[in-house]
This record gives structure tokens, C-alpha cells and sequence, in this order.
């Protein structure tokens, strides 16, 4: 990077601020702000839907398979797989029966959980959705004032600043953070408070509590920072972003201030919004596309009532809007027709029927159930993947049906990884394609990923190691 940044002419903290997304500028504005209401992100045909509450995220929404909350409970082992299989044919009786039931209901009425596991769970599911934001560089968001809609939906507090440092780390590599800090290169950053409580405030990890120490005052960004020290470069832009950091243009003598209130951070917006007074220009390059809320959209009651089930918790009478609810634009509603939850449903049975085929080797009896998940829900990435890869397993043997199926299935693993970056298997099924393909150099790239991604899997592993004989 450069090392002295060209004069400095606003506050460094807006100047870092304006090299970040639509989405983190957006999350710092509306904290400022304490909005209570709902920002939309949409990047790459992906749309969240982010629940706000003076300022600070408290849940979120999103179509992404891979987030669903019985995906994520298998993840973190508060649920096993075939448990999963038993809500979700539990869930597509219901359907049927009545309207439908959220996966946590269900998993709570068969035993499998607890109404604290799914609420933990819950929390999980938001942070997750409102960090996986940071990733995309080009979104688009619009924000819509809606109090009723807020407060209807479980609150698991995620401050700007937490959002941005599991971002960061999860998510940008030195290339990136260095385009970042490039703006303020010749900046002394220092902490602002003491160090102990900041490493406690933040939940650092011991290489990034031991590399706090140098961020003394008397060292310039361009000298703390380089492509050979990424998690030092990765947590100075995010402390940067996030506001963590007094940014001065000359040396800091005097000590980080004590802190005047160490609990209660996620209860309040977030401490970074002092950042935010910056120039007039500056300000006006921040601003969050508004808009007005539908005239009348689908009663939020039902989700509000099912997420607290779920949650055992009984439902503040504010909570119950009195009135028809206006829905966000950009977002399907939380409570989507029946028809289309019946078959997303029916969709995620036939997926899980399937893969237990799958898990067997029966490519052959696996092949029409992950058929019917695809024809059920048609944009769901994971299982036209699945029917893909099943559907090339079984025409090796004839290099032109094999050839035929490889080129259909490629696009379909890079729409998968586009949309859930973060998926192993993804990247592994992209290494194994590649592999066939022959471009053995890209093929190992995707297995390292995959590696990087599970630990686990071994099968990436064994293919890696192969191809590093090479």
C-alpha cells in the first residue's frame, strides 16, 4: 500500500467508511441515526431482509438454503440428521393439516430441542445472515421506517461494529483490506480504550489481542499493516471500519480513555456512530436510499406468534399490531403463501429422502427425488447441484453424455458458490468438475478451499494431496 496517503482533508474515519460497501455504510448511517425499521440488501440476485431496532441489527431473513435453521442446528450439532429428516416430514403433514409451522415449532413439539436451543439457534441463524452481507462489495439497499415490523420479530442485538469484524475476518482478504486502508496510510491509529478491556470488549483472538499492543499512537497504518501480515492487516481495517480506533494525523500521546460503560454494548447502537460527522460531502455520499412502506401487505402477526412459540416465550401485547402490517418491497414477506410453503417444503423432503440414497451410493433411486426438489423449487441452487452431479455420476461410462453433463452442471456449482460462498461442499464438487474437465490447477484450488472451508473432508483432502504430486 501507499505509504504516505495523499493529504488528508476530512476525518479518516469517513475517508475508510467511503471505500466500504452500500451495506456496512449503510449499517453505520442507520446506527447514527437509532432507525427502527428494515434495510434490504440485494447483491448478486440475493436478497436479506435486516430488522433494525434503534439502530442496532436484530434479525434477519434470507432464501439462502444453507441458512435455514434446521441446516444450521445439524451444523452445530444441537440436532442430528435424521432428526432433521423427522421435522421436516412432520412439517410437510402440518402443511396440510394447517398453516404452517416454523422448523423450530416442530423440533420443539417432537422433543428434539429445547425452546432455549432453538432460541439460541435463532441468534445464530441472525448474526450469520447480517455478517454474510459484508462479503458483496456491490449491493444495493433501500431502508423503509417501520417500528410495528421491528418489534414483531425476535431481538438478537449485532452492533455495526461486531457485524464488521466477523465480516472481515470471515470474508476479505489482504488485497482487499489494503484498498481499504490505502486512504489513510500515513494515519496513527490508536485504541480507544485500554487494552485489556478492548481485546474483552471485541473478543479478539491471542494473535489479534498480541498485535493490539502495537497499535500504540506512534505508528502509521502503512507501517503496522502488509500483504505478509493478514491478520494484522484484516483486523486493522476492520477496527478502522468499525470505528475501534482513534485516527489521528499526528502521533498519539495521550492514554486510550477509560471506558464509561462496559455493559450493555449490545443493547445500544453501536459505539461507532460518533464516526459518523464527517462533511457535508462526505455525509451525502452515505445516505441511505428511503422508501415508504406498502400500502398494505401481509399481517406479520404469524411470524411474530411462530418465532415466540418456538422460542417459548409469550408475545408482548405492543408486539401485536392491531392493523394489517405493510411488507418491505425488495423482500418476499416472512409468511409466504401457502402454496409456495407447501412446496418449498415438499421440495426440502424430497431433497432429504434422496440424499439418504445418496449417502448410500444409489445415484439411481437418488436422482428422481433430487429431480422433484428442483421442479418444486426451482431456485434453489443446492438441489439443482445435487441433481446435476447425480445425473453426470451416472452417465460416466459414456464420455458424450458424461461431457454433456459436466458443461450443465459447471454454471450450477458457480450460482451455488456465488450465493453461499462458505459452502464446502461446493467448492469441492467445483474441484472435482474441474478435475474431470482437466484443469488440474484450478481443480486444486477449489479442494484447498474446500479444505480450508471443512476441516473434514477428507475426500478434498486426498484429492488436493493428489494433484500437489503432480
Amino acid at each position: 500500500m501507499t505509504k504516505d496517503a495523499e493529504p488528508i482533508e476530512t476525518d479518516p474515519a469517513q475517508l475508510v467508511l467511503g471505500q466500504c460497501s452500500a451495506y456496512v455504510q449503510a449499517l453505520f448511517e442507520l446506527g447514527a441515526e437509532g432507525a427502527t425499521g428494515i434495510l434490504d440488501v440485494s447483491s448478486a440476485g440475493q436478497a436479506t431482509t435486516i430488522y433494525l431496532r434503534r439502530g442496532v441489527a436484530c434479525f434477519a431473513e434470507t432464501a439462502v438454503l444453507g441458512d435455514s435453521l434446521g441446516r444450521l442446528m445439524v451444523e452445530q450439532e444441537m440436532i442430528d440428521q435424521d432428526q432433521y429428516r423427522q421435522v421436516v416430514e412432520r412439517m410437510t403433514d402440518v402443511v396440510f393439516e394447517s398453516e404452517q409451522l416454523r422448523f423450530g415449532e416442530v423440533a420443539v413439539q417432537l422433543g428434539f430441542a429445547s425452546h432455549k436451543v432453538v432460541d439460541r439457534a435463532l441468534g445464530s441463524q441472525a448474526r450469520r445472515r447480517v455478517v454474510r452481507c459484508v462479503e458483496a462489495s456491490e449491493v444495493s439497499v433501500s431502508f423503509c421506517e417501520d417500528r410495528e415490523a421491528a418489534f414483531a420479530v425476535p431481538n438478537y442485538p449485532c452492533p455495526a461494529d461486531i457485524i464488521v469484524l466477523a465480516g472481515v475476518r470471515e470474508y476479505f482478504d489482504v488485497a482487499r483490506c489494503l484498498s481499504i486502508l490505502d486512504a489513510i496510510g500515513g494515519v496513527f491509529p490508536g485504541l480507544t480504550m485500554p487494552q485489556e478491556e478492548f481485546v474483552k470488549k471485541l473478543r479478539l483472538t491471542a494473535s489479534e489481542s498480541e498485535f493490539t499492543s502495537e497499535i500504540d499512537g506512534f505508528r502509521t497504518v502503512s507501517e503496522l499493516v502488509g500483504t505478509d501480515r493478514e491478520t494484522q492487516t484484516n483486523l486493522l481495517c476492520a477496527l478502522a471500519i468499525g470505528g475501534n480506533l482513534r485516527l489521528s494525523r499526528t502521533p498519539i500521546t495521550e492514554a486510550a480513555p477509560q471506558s464509561t460503560d462496559g455493559e450493555g454494548e449490545e443493547e445500544s447502537p453501536s459505539s461507532t456512530t460518533t464516526q459518523l460527522s464527517g462533511t457535508e460531502e462526505l455525509k451525502s455520499k452515505l445516505a441511505v436510499p428511503r422508501r415508504k412502506a406498502m400500502a398494505s401487505r401481509p399481517d406479520a402477526r404469524r411470524l411474530a406468534a411462530s418465532l415466540a412459540r418456538a422460542r417459548g416465550v409469550r408475545l408482548p401485547s405492543k408486539t401485536r399490531p392491531k392493523k394489517v402490517m405493510r411488507r418491505p418491497s425488495l423482500h418476499p414477506a416472512p409468511s409466504k403463501p401457502r402454496d409456495e410453503n407447501r412446496a418449498k417444503i415438499q421440495a426440502e423432503n424430497a431433497f432429504q429422502r434422496g440424499l439418504r440414497y445418496y449417502t448410500r451410493d444409489n445415484f439411481s433411486k437418488a436422482l428422481p427425488l433430487f429431480e422433484l426438489a428442483s421442479q418444486l423449487f426451482p431456485n434453489a441452487n443446492e438441489y439443482r447441484v445435487y441433481e446435476g452431479w447425480v445425473a453426470l455420476e451416472l452417465a460416466q461410462g459414456d464420455e458424450a453424455a458424461a461431457e454433456e453433463k459436466r458443461e450443465l452442471l459447471l454454471p450450477k456449482v458457480k450460482a451455488w458458490i456465488k450465493e453461499d460462498r462458505a459452502n464446502g461442499f461446493a467448492q469441492y464438487l467445483m474441484g472435482r468438475v474441474l478435475l474431470m474437465k482437466g484443469d488440474n490447477a484450478a481443480a486444486k484450488k477449489a479442494f484447498k478451499v474446500a479444505m480450508n472451508l471443512n476441516p473434514k473432508d477428507r475426500d478434498a483432502e486426498r484429492y488436493f494431496r493428489v494433484l500437489s504430486r503432480r
